[in-house]
């Protein structure tokens, strides 16, 4: 009887011993003897040869994985962190900041730093021809020129007469800041404006102005102090599609409504309505400042308007600051 359970106990083994082998993708059968696997083959392998289970890259190069406590060990980045580290190519991630420092009853401003309650575009978008339009930049303050102790140089980003992205470096005036200086380009956007270089001031010393040659309207602005335009107005680019994956307001004052809004029609499959602006999102704050992400990122197709609007709901009216946060990629 003790020869016969020891057979069984034997037999019992090799039985689990092959099948957790033929689970795991090994089709050949053997058995273990003195810590080797014998194979109908008859090769031996060791235990301790026996290839743990790995992993393979994109290259299809194995590798290992660390352990905390015999427990793998793994840090996952997510996929709009990596955005924003520029790891994934063709994929620009974006941050749009603008401000008010008048909100006003039952009337939509703009967040924006100009004068106008809505922010003025050079052309509609699209037209049949697109024009694209040449501009000038100026400062309030003499001392914003070429080596003066304000901004010296400034960064303008935008669309040509296509919606391709355009962009230059301009030098301000060479003696008096004051004095406009003619855009290399012409622009049917304006994306990005910005200080590039700077005096000892390190920063505007007056409002730096992108306007028409004409000298209105005024397209974008960099505050006095400051080193970018306060405006926040995206169009997205030809050949791309905007995915916004987020955006916060704050407001001082009496209550506010905030407006995301875009020339798209969210009712028929956000199809581009050119000049039209639809809510796409809104928020109610009263001296208080909300974040919003997106559960279900919002995508936007290209030469898309996208803007930051507020309306106060008391004439005392108050401040309101925004910004919406997302990326562009090619369209599909």
């Amino acid at each position: 009887m003790g020869i016969k359970r020891i057979i069984r106990k034997n037999i019992a083994e090799l039985t689990v011993i092959f099948l957790v082998f033929a689970v795991s993708g090994f089709f050949y059968a053997g058995c273990w003897v003195d810590n080797t696997y014998a194979t109908t083959t008859g090769k031996a392998v060791t235990e301790y040869e026996i290839d743990a289970v790995q992993l393979v890259d994109d290259l299809g190069v194995k590798f290992g994985t660390k352990t905390i406590d015999n427990k793998a060990r793994t840090v996952t980045e997510t996929y709009f962190y990596n955005i924003g580290l520029g790891t994934i190519a063709d994929h620009v991630p974006v941050s749009i900041t603008g401000h008010t420092a008048a909100t006003k009853l039952n009337v939509l401003v703009d967040l924006s730093h100009l004068a106008t309650d809505a922010i003025p575009v050079p052309v509609a978008m699209p037209s049949v021809p697109v024009v694209a339009v040449a501009m000038e930049v100026v400062s309030t303050d003499a001392d914003d020129y070429a080596s003066g102790t304000g901004a010296r140089s400034v960064y303008i980003e935008g669309l040509d007469l296509d919606g391709v992205i355009a962009s230059e470096t301009l030098a301000l005036d060479a003696a008096d800041g004051t004095t406009p200086v003619a855009t290399v380009g012409s622009y049917s956007r304006i994306n990005c404006f910005s200080v590039v270089t700077a005096g000892s001031s390190a920063a505007a010393e007056g409002t730096i102005s992108l306007r028409h040659v004409s000298d209105t309207p005024v397209y974008s602005a960099i505050p006095a102090l400051f080193n970018e335009a306060s405006q926040a107005h995206f169009t997205v680019p030809a050949g791309q599609v905007f995915i916004i994956t987020g955006w916060s307001s704050g407001a001082t004052g009496k209550e506010s409504f905030i407006y995301l809004q875009a020339t798209v029609n969210v009712c028929n499959d956000y199809a581009l309505t050119p000049g039209i602006y639809h809510v796409i999102d809104m928020m109610s704050l009263a001296t208080s400042h909300t974040h919003i992400e997106f559960t279900l990122p919002i995508s936007l197709p290209a030469l898309t308007d996208i803007k930051l609007t507020s309306e106060s709901t008391n004439a005392a009216g108050g401040t309101a600051t925004g910004t919406i946060e997302g990326f562009y990629e090619p369209s599909p």
